[in-house]
């Protein structure tokens, strides 16, 4: 197991080879379907190579809502919190101010408010 639910979200993964599957503690469920499966957790996703794992809570900072489980034999890039805002988010940063810049001059969004073609920039 990478890590579990409610383990401190300072670390993210890049999966290099192999498969990650994301799964929830059945406490946070909601559908009454998933919630009749078998065990304490719900399988919701299945990440592969290139995926980027635990991104939302590094940046976020706080705890895990998900265990991460590899699937099968797994190499995986890992970065600190430091590490991460050091690379992913000033590119994305960058490339949404990119983004602002281009959108304001088209005629369909001139008249749109700053924060809500912030709002838009940030849509990859």
């Amino acid at each position: 197991r990478l890590f579990e639910a409610g383990d401190p979200g300072d670390t993210l993964y890049i999966i290099w080879t192999g498969c990650i599957s994301v799964r929830v503690p059945k406490a946070y469920v909601h559908d009454e379907r998933l919630k009749a499966s078998i065990g304490d957790e719900v399988l919701v996703n299945t990440m592969h190579e290139g995926d980027l794992v635990g991104e939302s809570v590094v940046k976020k900072g706080g705890v895990r809502t998900a265990a991460c489980v590899t699937s099968s034999a797994s190499e995986l890039l890992k970065l600190d919190r430091e590490g991460y805002m050091l690379s992913f988010d000033n590119c994305y940063r960058r490339n949404a101010r990119s983004k602002h810049k281009w959108l304001s001059k088209l005629p369909c969004f001139r008249t749109w408010a700053h924060p809500t073609l912030n709002k838009v920039s940030l849509i990859s």
